[in-house]
C-alpha cells in the first residue's frame, strides 16, 4: 500500500485495512496534507499525532513513533536521526 522509505515506514491497523485500498489512499492523502496543529493538540510542536474525520468514515488517528533503527527495538533519543513508523488506526482501536 505504501512505498518503502529508507527513513521509515507506514503501517495501518486491521480496522483501517478493511476499509479498502481506495479509502486507505484517501486517508493517507489527508494525513499527508494535515496541518491543523495547535497548542492544544500539539503542545511540544512535534507534529507526530493527529486525527482526521474523512467524510462518511469513522475518526482516524495517526501517530509517528521514533526508533533508533529499522529493527525498531529501541526508541530514538534523537528524533531528527530516527527510523520513523507512521501508525494509522481507527479511533476505536486506540
Amino acid at each position: 500500500m505504501f512505498a518503502p522509505h529508507p527513513d521509515g515506514k507506514a503501517v495501518m491497523t486491521p480496522g483501517v485495512a478493511r476499509l479498502g485500498s481506495a479509502v486507505c489512499a484517501r486517508i493517507y492523502k489527508q494525513i499527508a496534507e494535515f496541518d491543523d496543529f495547535t497548542e492544544d493538540n500539539d503542545p511540544y510542536e512535534d507534529h507526530d499525532f493527529g486525527s482526521i474525520q474523512p467524510q462518511g468514515l469513522p475518526k482516524i488517528f495517526w501517530k509517528i513513533d521514533y526508533y533508533e533503527d529499522a529493527d525498531m527495538e529501541y526508541g530514538a533519543e534523537d528524533k531528527l536521526n530516527a527510523y520513523r513508523v507512521l501508525v494509522i488506526m481507527l479511533s476505536e482501536e486506540y
